[in-house]
Protein backbone atom coordinates (compact mmCIF):
# COMPACT_ATOMS: atom_id res chain seq x y z
CA UNK A 1 0.00 0.00 0.00
CA UNK A 2 1.44 3.30 -0.91
CA UNK A 3 2.26 5.86 2.16
CA UNK A 4 0.41 8.79 2.18
CA UNK A 5 1.52 12.23 2.36
CA UNK A 6 1.97 12.38 6.30
CA UNK A 7 3.14 9.04 6.51
CA UNK A 8 5.83 9.86 4.20
CA UNK A 9 6.76 12.97 5.93
CA UNK A 10 6.98 11.24 9.26
CA UNK A 11 9.24 8.21 8.07
CA UNK A 12 11.42 11.61 6.42
CA UNK A 13 11.88 13.01 9.73
CA UNK A 14 12.33 9.45 11.47
CA UNK A 15 14.89 8.53 9.18
CA UNK A 16 16.94 12.00 9.82
CA UNK A 17 16.76 12.07 13.50
CA UNK A 18 18.21 8.37 13.23
CA UNK A 19 21.26 9.83 10.77
CA UNK A 20 21.83 12.57 13.57
CA UNK A 21 21.50 10.24 16.57
CA UNK A 22 24.14 7.82 14.74
CA UNK A 23 26.32 10.35 14.19
CA UNK A 24 26.64 12.08 17.72
CA UNK A 25 27.34 8.51 18.91
CA UNK A 26 30.29 7.98 16.69
CA UNK A 27 31.18 11.63 17.22
CA UNK A 28 30.89 10.95 21.17
CA UNK A 29 33.14 7.48 20.26
CA UNK A 30 35.33 9.20 18.12
CA UNK A 31 36.47 12.50 21.10
CA UNK A 32 36.51 9.69 23.67
CA UNK A 33 38.96 7.92 21.70
CA UNK A 34 40.64 10.98 21.24
CA UNK A 35 40.84 11.94 24.58
CA UNK A 36 42.22 8.90 25.81
CA UNK A 37 45.13 8.78 22.93
CA UNK A 38 45.90 12.65 24.31
CA UNK A 39 46.25 11.44 28.10
CA UNK A 40 48.19 8.07 27.01
CA UNK A 41 50.55 10.60 24.69
CA UNK A 42 50.97 13.21 28.42
CA UNK A 43 51.43 9.94 30.17
CA UNK A 44 54.12 8.69 28.38
CA UNK A 45 55.84 12.15 27.62
CA UNK A 46 56.38 12.70 31.44
CA UNK A 47 57.30 9.09 31.89
CA UNK A 48 59.71 9.06 29.27
CA UNK A 49 61.06 12.58 30.84
CA UNK A 50 61.43 11.78 33.96
CA UNK A 51 63.16 8.07 32.78
CA UNK A 52 66.06 10.04 31.08
CA UNK A 53 66.39 12.46 33.92
CA UNK A 54 66.84 9.15 36.00
CA UNK A 55 69.22 8.04 33.60
CA UNK A 56 71.56 11.03 33.80
CA UNK A 57 71.62 10.77 37.32
CA UNK A 58 72.90 7.08 37.12
CA UNK A 59 75.57 8.18 34.43
CA UNK A 60 76.69 10.68 37.07
CA UNK A 61 76.93 8.35 39.97
CA UNK A 62 77.91 4.88 38.32
CA UNK A 63 81.61 5.91 39.11
CA UNK A 64 80.43 5.83 42.96
CA UNK A 65 78.96 2.19 42.00
CA UNK A 66 81.78 0.92 40.78
CA UNK A 67 84.47 2.18 43.75
CA UNK A 68 81.94 0.68 46.23
CA UNK A 69 80.68 -2.26 44.90
CA UNK A 70 83.08 -3.18 42.16
CA UNK A 71 83.23 -3.08 38.71
CA UNK A 72 80.78 -5.79 37.91
CA UNK A 73 78.21 -5.24 40.58
CA UNK A 74 78.09 -0.85 39.25
CA UNK A 75 74.73 -2.07 37.26
CA UNK A 76 72.93 -4.70 37.82
CA UNK A 77 69.75 -6.70 36.78
CA UNK A 78 67.29 -7.02 39.95
CA UNK A 79 64.72 -9.95 40.08
CA UNK A 80 62.41 -10.62 37.51
CA UNK A 81 58.87 -9.43 37.58
CA UNK A 82 55.31 -9.59 35.52
CA UNK A 83 54.40 -6.57 33.46
CA UNK A 84 51.32 -5.43 31.37
CA UNK A 85 49.71 -8.52 29.92
CA UNK A 86 51.92 -10.74 32.07
CA UNK A 87 54.93 -9.87 30.08
CA UNK A 88 58.11 -10.75 31.89
CA UNK A 89 61.69 -8.05 32.65
CA UNK A 90 63.70 -7.40 34.79
CA UNK A 91 64.73 -3.80 36.65
CA UNK A 92 67.76 -2.21 36.76
CA UNK A 93 69.64 -1.36 40.19
CA UNK A 94 72.60 0.34 40.88
CA UNK A 95 75.19 -1.91 43.11
CA UNK A 96 75.25 0.33 45.77
CA UNK A 97 74.88 -0.51 50.04
CA UNK A 98 71.64 -0.40 51.61
CA UNK A 99 72.41 2.68 53.71
CA UNK A 100 69.43 4.89 54.78
CA UNK A 101 70.75 8.21 52.83
CA UNK A 102 72.02 6.56 49.52
CA UNK A 103 69.19 3.52 49.44
CA UNK A 104 66.79 5.61 47.03
CA UNK A 105 69.42 6.58 44.49
CA UNK A 106 69.88 2.63 44.00
CA UNK A 107 66.86 2.44 42.22
CA UNK A 108 68.02 5.12 39.97
CA UNK A 109 68.68 3.16 36.88
CA UNK A 110 64.76 2.49 36.85
CA UNK A 111 64.44 5.00 34.64
CA UNK A 112 65.33 2.75 31.89
CA UNK A 113 62.28 0.72 32.71
CA UNK A 114 60.17 3.97 32.19
CA UNK A 115 61.64 4.63 28.75
CA UNK A 116 61.00 1.13 27.77
CA UNK A 117 57.54 1.10 28.95
CA UNK A 118 58.10 -1.64 31.01
CA UNK A 119 56.77 0.65 33.74
CA UNK A 120 54.46 3.64 34.57
CA UNK A 121 55.30 6.50 36.90
CA UNK A 122 51.80 5.34 38.80
CA UNK A 123 50.08 1.51 38.55
CA UNK A 124 49.92 -1.48 40.65
CA UNK A 125 53.33 -3.26 42.42
CA UNK A 126 55.32 -5.36 39.75
CA UNK A 127 54.80 -8.84 40.94
CA UNK A 128 57.47 -11.64 41.33
CA UNK A 129 56.88 -14.72 39.14
CA UNK A 130 56.20 -16.63 42.18
CA UNK A 131 53.62 -14.57 43.63
CA UNK A 132 51.35 -15.04 40.34
CA UNK A 133 50.53 -18.08 41.23
CA UNK A 134 48.57 -17.00 44.71
CA UNK A 135 46.79 -14.17 43.38
CA UNK A 136 42.89 -14.72 42.38
CA UNK A 137 41.39 -15.05 39.27
CA UNK A 138 39.54 -11.48 39.73
CA UNK A 139 42.68 -9.69 39.94
CA UNK A 140 44.16 -10.49 37.18
CA UNK A 141 42.51 -7.32 36.15
CA UNK A 142 45.90 -5.54 37.31
CA UNK A 143 47.71 -6.85 34.13
CA UNK A 144 45.63 -4.98 31.87
CA UNK A 145 47.87 -1.82 33.36
CA UNK A 146 51.32 -1.11 33.31
CA UNK A 147 52.97 -1.71 37.42
CA UNK A 148 54.41 1.51 38.68
CA UNK A 149 57.32 3.12 40.44
CA UNK A 150 54.20 4.63 42.53
CA UNK A 151 50.89 3.27 43.70
CA UNK A 152 47.82 3.50 45.28
CA UNK A 153 48.35 0.44 47.64
CA UNK A 154 52.69 1.54 47.99
CA UNK A 155 51.04 4.89 48.99
CA UNK A 156 48.90 3.31 51.57
CA UNK A 157 51.35 1.00 52.86
CA UNK A 158 53.74 3.81 53.48
CA UNK A 159 51.65 5.63 55.34
CA UNK A 160 50.59 2.66 57.30
CA UNK A 161 46.99 3.15 56.10
CA UNK A 162 46.43 -0.04 53.84
CA UNK A 163 43.94 -2.34 55.72
CA UNK A 164 42.34 -3.20 52.39
CA UNK A 165 44.22 -6.58 50.79
CA UNK A 166 46.31 -5.35 47.89
CA UNK A 167 44.29 -6.75 44.99
CA UNK A 168 41.08 -4.79 45.82
CA UNK A 169 43.17 -1.65 46.10
CA UNK A 170 44.58 -2.54 42.72
CA UNK A 171 40.97 -2.56 41.56
CA UNK A 172 39.96 0.78 43.38
CA UNK A 173 43.02 2.12 41.10
CA UNK A 174 41.69 0.91 38.18
CA UNK A 175 38.08 2.20 38.34
CA UNK A 176 39.43 5.40 39.27
CA UNK A 177 42.69 5.88 37.67
CA UNK A 178 43.08 9.50 35.73
CA UNK A 179 45.51 11.54 34.81
CA UNK A 180 45.04 14.18 37.79
CA UNK A 181 44.16 11.42 40.15
CA UNK A 182 47.65 9.58 39.21
CA UNK A 183 49.14 12.94 39.99
CA UNK A 184 47.22 13.04 43.16
CA UNK A 185 49.05 9.51 44.12
CA UNK A 186 52.80 10.43 42.92
CA UNK A 187 52.57 13.65 44.80
CA UNK A 188 51.38 11.88 48.06
CA UNK A 189 53.58 9.12 47.47
CA UNK A 190 56.58 10.86 47.28
CA UNK A 191 55.71 13.84 50.47
CA UNK A 192 55.53 10.46 52.50
CA UNK A 193 58.72 8.22 51.66
CA UNK A 194 60.71 9.60 54.31
CA UNK A 195 58.24 7.56 56.42
CA UNK A 196 59.36 4.28 54.83
CA UNK A 197 57.12 1.24 54.48
CA UNK A 198 56.90 -0.95 57.54
CA UNK A 199 56.74 -5.19 56.90
CA UNK A 200 54.75 -7.11 59.35
CA UNK A 201 57.78 -9.34 59.87
CA UNK A 202 60.15 -6.32 60.76
CA UNK A 203 57.85 -5.15 63.23
CA UNK A 204 58.37 -5.78 66.94
CA UNK A 205 55.04 -7.73 68.72
CA UNK A 206 55.58 -4.69 70.91
CA UNK A 207 56.59 -1.22 71.13
CA UNK A 208 57.55 1.24 73.96
CA UNK A 209 56.58 4.68 74.41
CA UNK A 210 56.58 7.00 77.50
CA UNK A 211 56.07 3.95 79.68
CA UNK A 212 53.39 2.58 77.44
CA UNK A 213 53.92 -1.12 76.41
CA UNK A 214 51.63 -1.18 72.96
CA UNK A 215 50.57 -4.29 71.11
CA UNK A 216 51.91 -3.87 67.68
CA UNK A 217 49.26 -5.44 65.16
CA UNK A 218 47.80 -5.08 62.37
CA UNK A 219 44.36 -3.35 61.62
CA UNK A 220 42.57 -7.38 60.78
CA UNK A 221 44.63 -8.97 63.90
CA UNK A 222 43.29 -5.98 66.10
CA UNK A 223 39.83 -6.59 64.49
CA UNK A 224 39.75 -10.43 65.08
CA UNK A 225 41.26 -10.08 68.69
CA UNK A 226 38.30 -8.06 69.80
CA UNK A 227 35.70 -10.00 68.47
CA UNK A 228 37.35 -13.05 69.59
CA UNK A 229 37.73 -11.28 73.05
CA UNK A 230 33.53 -10.28 72.58
CA UNK A 231 32.65 -13.96 72.29
CA UNK A 232 35.06 -15.82 75.18
CA UNK A 233 33.78 -16.01 78.78
CA UNK A 234 36.48 -14.25 80.25
CA UNK A 235 36.60 -9.78 80.76
CA UNK A 236 39.22 -8.11 78.99
CA UNK A 237 39.32 -4.36 78.41
CA UNK A 238 41.31 -2.96 74.86
CA UNK A 239 42.13 0.84 74.36
CA UNK A 240 43.64 3.15 71.57
CA UNK A 241 46.34 5.61 72.31
CA UNK A 242 47.27 8.44 70.42
CA UNK A 243 49.87 11.68 71.09
CA UNK A 244 47.30 13.29 73.37
CA UNK A 245 46.99 9.88 75.21
CA UNK A 246 50.80 9.53 75.71
CA UNK A 247 50.40 14.05 76.92
CA UNK A 248 47.43 12.95 79.57
CA UNK A 249 49.61 10.09 81.22
CA UNK A 250 52.28 12.72 82.62
CA UNK A 251 49.57 14.47 84.41
CA UNK A 252 47.29 11.07 85.12
CA UNK A 253 48.79 8.37 86.94
CA UNK A 254 45.75 6.48 87.42
CA UNK A 255 45.16 6.99 83.69
CA UNK A 256 48.74 5.77 83.22
CA UNK A 257 48.27 2.33 84.91
CA UNK A 258 44.47 1.91 83.17
CA UNK A 259 46.19 1.94 79.80
CA UNK A 260 48.73 -0.29 80.88
CA UNK A 261 46.43 -3.06 82.49
CA UNK A 262 44.86 -2.79 79.52
CA UNK A 263 44.80 -6.11 77.84
CA UNK A 264 45.16 -5.00 74.68
CA UNK A 265 46.93 -1.59 73.67
CA UNK A 266 46.94 -0.35 70.00
CA UNK A 267 48.90 2.58 68.78
CA UNK A 268 46.48 5.32 66.85
CA UNK A 269 47.81 8.11 64.84
CA UNK A 270 50.46 10.17 63.03
CA UNK A 271 52.00 10.90 66.40
CA UNK A 272 52.36 7.28 67.93
CA UNK A 273 53.81 6.37 64.24
CA UNK A 274 56.47 9.20 64.56
CA UNK A 275 57.13 8.21 68.56
CA UNK A 276 57.98 4.95 66.70
CA UNK A 277 60.07 6.02 64.17
CA UNK A 278 61.90 8.07 66.41
CA UNK A 279 62.67 5.02 68.94
CA UNK A 280 63.57 2.47 66.26
CA UNK A 281 60.08 0.60 67.41
CA UNK A 282 57.98 0.92 63.45
CA UNK A 283 54.01 0.77 63.78
CA UNK A 284 53.40 -1.97 61.51
CA UNK A 285 49.65 0.60 60.89
CA UNK A 286 47.93 3.22 62.17
CA UNK A 287 45.06 0.70 64.01
CA UNK A 288 42.49 3.55 64.74
CA UNK A 289 39.08 2.91 66.00
CA UNK A 290 37.17 4.69 63.35
CA UNK A 291 38.75 2.61 60.64
CA UNK A 292 38.24 -0.48 62.35
CA UNK A 293 34.55 -0.43 63.36
CA UNK A 294 33.60 -1.41 60.01
CA UNK A 295 36.03 -4.10 59.81
CA UNK A 296 34.19 -5.16 63.36
CA UNK A 297 30.46 -5.39 62.18
CA UNK A 298 31.39 -7.07 59.43
CA UNK A 299 32.69 -9.68 61.69
CA UNK A 300 30.15 -9.67 63.90
CA UNK A 301 27.63 -9.81 61.29
CA UNK A 302 28.12 -13.95 61.62
CA UNK A 303 28.50 -13.87 65.42
CA UNK A 304 25.56 -14.09 67.55
CA UNK A 305 27.83 -11.70 70.10
CA UNK A 306 26.05 -8.75 70.23
CA UNK A 307 26.99 -4.70 70.44
CA UNK A 308 26.55 -2.20 72.83
CA UNK A 309 26.74 1.44 72.14
CA UNK A 310 27.39 3.87 75.09
CA UNK A 311 28.43 7.70 75.07
CA UNK A 312 28.23 10.56 73.00
CA UNK A 313 25.17 13.77 73.03
CA UNK A 314 21.69 12.41 73.26
CA UNK A 315 20.61 11.08 70.04
CA UNK A 316 23.98 10.05 68.89
CA UNK A 317 24.00 6.68 69.63
CA UNK A 318 21.34 5.72 68.40
CA UNK A 319 22.07 7.52 64.78
CA UNK A 320 25.22 4.71 65.45
CA UNK A 321 22.77 2.08 65.85
CA UNK A 322 20.73 2.85 62.87
CA UNK A 323 24.14 3.10 60.90
CA UNK A 324 25.16 -0.29 61.59
CA UNK A 325 21.50 -1.54 61.01
CA UNK A 326 21.42 -0.22 57.72
CA UNK A 327 24.93 -1.55 56.94
CA UNK A 328 25.51 -4.28 58.70
CA UNK A 329 21.44 -5.65 59.18
CA UNK A 330 22.85 -9.23 60.65
CA UNK A 331 24.50 -7.29 63.75
CA UNK A 332 22.66 -7.59 66.41
CA UNK A 333 22.36 -4.29 68.44
CA UNK A 334 22.00 -5.26 72.41
CA UNK A 335 20.87 -1.24 73.17
CA UNK A 336 22.66 1.95 73.36
CA UNK A 337 22.28 5.43 75.26
CA UNK A 338 24.23 8.59 75.53
CA UNK A 339 26.79 9.10 77.75
CA UNK A 340 25.38 12.12 79.47
CA UNK A 341 23.68 10.31 82.66
CA UNK A 342 23.88 11.66 86.29
CA UNK A 343 26.33 9.79 89.03
CA UNK A 344 23.14 8.55 90.82
CA UNK A 345 22.15 7.13 87.59
CA UNK A 346 25.40 4.74 86.64
CA UNK A 347 24.54 1.66 88.72
CA UNK A 348 21.45 1.59 86.58
CA UNK A 349 22.97 2.33 83.42
CA UNK A 350 25.64 -0.48 84.38
CA UNK A 351 22.65 -2.59 85.02
CA UNK A 352 21.20 -2.34 81.42
CA UNK A 353 24.33 -3.05 80.00
CA UNK A 354 24.75 -6.00 81.91
CA UNK A 355 21.16 -6.92 81.31
CA UNK A 356 21.69 -6.94 77.45
CA UNK A 357 23.46 -9.85 77.04
CA UNK A 358 26.19 -7.57 75.12
CA UNK A 359 29.53 -9.45 74.37
CA UNK A 360 30.86 -6.31 72.96
CA UNK A 361 30.76 -2.57 74.60
CA UNK A 362 32.31 0.34 72.86
CA UNK A 363 32.46 3.47 75.36
CA UNK A 364 32.71 6.96 73.53
CA UNK A 365 33.56 8.94 76.84
CA UNK A 366 36.84 10.37 75.32
CA UNK A 367 40.15 9.74 76.63
CA UNK A 368 40.56 9.60 79.67
CA UNK A 369 37.41 8.81 81.10
CA UNK A 370 36.73 6.11 78.94
CA UNK A 371 39.28 4.01 79.84
CA UNK A 372 39.07 5.57 83.72
CA UNK A 373 35.10 4.11 83.37
CA UNK A 374 35.86 1.06 81.85
CA UNK A 375 38.55 -0.06 84.14
CA UNK A 376 36.63 0.57 87.20
CA UNK A 377 33.57 -1.18 86.01
CA UNK A 378 34.61 -3.77 84.10
CA UNK A 379 33.89 -6.23 86.58
CA UNK A 380 30.06 -5.15 86.45
CA UNK A 381 29.22 -4.83 83.13
CA UNK A 382 29.17 -8.23 82.20
CA UNK A 383 30.51 -7.50 78.72
CA UNK A 384 33.36 -9.66 76.60
CA UNK A 385 35.56 -7.03 75.71
CA UNK A 386 35.18 -3.37 76.42
CA UNK A 387 36.64 -0.63 74.23
CA UNK A 388 37.42 3.07 74.37
CA UNK A 389 36.61 4.29 71.52
CA UNK A 390 36.64 8.31 71.63
CA UNK A 391 35.51 10.26 68.66
CA UNK A 392 34.21 7.40 66.67
CA UNK A 393 30.87 7.70 67.39
CA UNK A 394 30.61 11.23 66.12
CA UNK A 395 32.23 10.19 62.86
CA UNK A 396 29.38 7.19 62.46
CA UNK A 397 26.16 9.62 63.54
CA UNK A 398 27.64 11.59 60.70
CA UNK A 399 28.16 14.37 63.36
CA UNK A 400 31.23 15.59 62.16
CA UNK A 401 32.81 14.57 58.66
CA UNK A 402 35.96 12.22 58.34
CA UNK A 403 38.82 13.67 56.55
CA UNK A 404 39.43 12.88 52.91
CA UNK A 405 41.35 9.59 52.05
CA UNK A 406 44.29 11.81 50.66
CA UNK A 407 44.69 13.35 53.92
CA UNK A 408 44.79 10.40 55.76
CA UNK A 409 47.21 9.30 53.55
CA UNK A 410 49.67 11.84 54.18
CA UNK A 411 48.99 12.16 57.78
CA UNK A 412 47.37 14.93 58.23
CA UNK A 413 43.66 14.11 59.53
CA UNK A 414 44.65 15.84 62.82
CA UNK A 415 44.81 19.61 60.57
CA UNK A 416 41.27 18.53 59.38
CA UNK A 417 40.18 17.69 62.61
CA UNK A 418 41.24 21.04 63.95
CA UNK A 419 39.59 22.93 60.92
CA UNK A 420 36.57 21.54 62.24
CA UNK A 421 36.66 22.64 66.04
CA UNK A 422 39.48 25.32 66.29
CA UNK A 423 38.12 25.98 69.49
CA UNK A 424 37.96 22.73 71.18
CA UNK A 425 41.09 21.29 69.34
CA UNK A 426 43.52 23.69 69.53
CA UNK A 427 45.63 22.73 72.35
CA UNK A 428 45.51 19.37 71.93
CA UNK A 429 46.73 19.88 68.30
CA UNK A 430 48.86 23.11 67.90
CA UNK A 431 50.61 22.65 71.56
CA UNK A 432 49.90 18.88 72.42
CA UNK A 433 51.80 17.66 69.13
CA UNK A 434 54.94 19.51 69.42
CA UNK A 435 55.23 18.63 73.17
CA UNK A 436 54.59 15.11 72.86
CA UNK A 437 56.66 14.65 69.88
CA UNK A 438 59.84 16.90 72.84
CA UNK A 439 58.96 14.35 75.15
CA UNK A 440 59.88 11.33 73.14
CA UNK A 441 62.68 12.96 72.31
CA UNK A 442 63.87 13.54 75.93
CA UNK A 443 62.64 9.55 76.32
CA UNK A 444 64.86 8.92 73.74
CA UNK A 445 68.18 10.32 74.83
CA UNK A 446 67.19 8.84 78.49
CA UNK A 447 67.64 5.32 76.62
CA UNK A 448 70.67 5.10 74.86
CA UNK A 449 69.89 1.60 73.85
CA UNK A 450 67.53 2.59 71.18
CA UNK A 451 69.62 5.55 69.35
Amino acid sequence: MAKTAPDQQFSNFSRAGRLKASFRKRLHVRLHALGDGLISFVRRTVEIMCGLVMLVMTILLLPLAALVSGPQNTLRLDREVAGRWGRRFRIYRLGLPKWPIIRALSGLPIGLNLVRGDLALVGPRPLELSEIRNIPPAAFRRFDVRPGVAGLFLLRKQANVAFDSEFSTDAEYIETSSLGADAGVLARYMSTAWLGKTEATDAPSHIHVLGLTIDNLTMSEASDWIVKAAEGSEQKRACFVNADCGNITFSSRDYLEAVSQAHLVLADGIGMRLASKMLRQPVVENVNGTDMFPRICERLSSSPTGLYLLGGKPGVAEEVAAWVRKNYPQVTISGYRDGYFKPEEESAVIEEIRNSGAGLLLVAFGAPRQDLWIDAHLAELGVGVAVGVGGLFDFYSQRISRAPQWMRELGIEWMYRLYQEPRRLWKRYVVGNFMFLARVTRYRESHPYIK
